[in-house]
């Protein structure tokens, strides 16, 4: 598995936040067009909002013609607009959290809408996903088909709606959705930033947080391919997040990995173990299954080896046989003599 970014970060004092995030290109895409950001952010350097943690993920379309850069363009944006440096300038992008988020979504998308080349060719766009917190709360800004789930305990909430035109059909009720997954068009966006003529920014949602809670923020080249019941198994059964988005990685490029994918994922708080999954619902590569491998390799070569001995076993019985009906081998006349007459 190729590792794009990895993040490990923790802040303490108040409630407890422990971060990271991985992107892989998958098994079928040539480059990959995700992006992502993960910053906490200390008390002295939190700006107008006090925002103490960023999260986001962005899944870049159009292609070779500007996918990657669309969404490295908003990663660079969330860089630089939460460095120390810049503490200052969140206050032009609002008054308060919601207005502030709906503010640098614009920006994004203005500085997206700068990458379109003259010619024919289609204008990048991306997806944005991201989470900001304050306080005890995580406010959640959202463009595009990436999600933002919460993880409480063994109960996974889902805290957007895909700007799909799939999700769509399924909202308005004219598609089921277990036909949505092979749906011919379920890849085409409503919603992206890079739309021409703006882009309609929903206002942005807002959870609290408890102890143990996890937020998680990831492309539809996981979810696509991992169950949330599934995230919600590999999320709470370590405590270490970066083995989880590492795992949770492995298990949708072994279910294809037909799209690039990126996970970041924040606990607040302690770790809540969950519920460990039932036997035989998967096989995370890594886990059980290279296990189980071994166990039929030693069994199989245990198998040949006694075919082998038996085989030598009979090859040596068939050899004394042979040897003994042709050797001239002569009993004595008082031993013969008992064994035809016996007394």
């Amino acid at each position: 598995m190729t590792r794009d970014m990895v993040y490990t970060m923790s802040t303490q004092r108040e409630i407890r936040i422990t971060a990271a995030g991985l992107s892989d290109v998958g098994r079928v895409r040539e480059e990959n067009e995700d992006g992502l950001f993960v910053r906490l952010i200390g008390r002295r350097h939190r700006g107008p909002f006090a925002i103490r943690a960023v999260l986001a993920v962005a899944d870049g379309v159009g292609g070779h013609v500007g996918g990657r850069q669309a969404s490295q363009a908003v990663v660079s944006f969330l860089s630089d607009l939460f460095s120390v440096r810049h503490i200052g300038a969140q206050a032009l992008f609002g008054d308060d959290v919601t207005s502030f988020i709906k503010g640098i979504i614009r920006e994004a998308d203005g500085r997206v809408l700068e990458l379109v080349g003259g010619g024919d060719a289609k204008p990048p766009g991306t997806t944005f996903t991201g989470a900001f917190i304050v306080g005890d709360r995580a406010y959640i800004g959202h463009i595009g088909d990436s999600r933002a789930y919460q993880i409480r305990n063994d109960e996974i909430i889902a805290l957007t709606e895909d700007h799909s035109y799939v999700a769509h059909l399924v909202r308005e009720g004219r598609l089921a959705p277990e036909e949505a997954r092979d749906f011919p068009q379920k890849n085409v966006l409503m919603r992206s930033l890079g739309t021409e003529g703006g882009v309609t920014i929903d206002e942005p949602g807002r959870v609290r947080l408890m102890d143990g809670d996890v937020l998680v923020l990831c492309t539809d080249g996981l979810w696509d391919l991992v169950s949330e019941k599934e995230l919600v198994w590999i999320i709470q059964e370590k405590k270490d997040l970066v083995k989880a988005c590492s795992r949770l990685i492995r298990l949708a490029n072994a279910r294809d990995g037909h799209d690039n994918i990126t996970v970041v994922a924040a606990r607040f708080g302690r770790f809540r173990k969950g519920y460990s999954a039932p036997p035989g619902v998967y096989d995370p590569p890594g886990g059980r299954a290279p296990g189980r491998a071994k166990r039929m390799i030693a069994r199989f070569a245990a198998f040949t080896g006694l075919l082998a001995l038996s085989a030598l076993l009979i090859l040596i019985a068939l050899f004394i046989l042979n040897e003994l009906s042709v050797v001239d081998f002569p009993l004595p006349a008082e031993l013969l003599n008992r064994l035809i007459s016996p007394s």
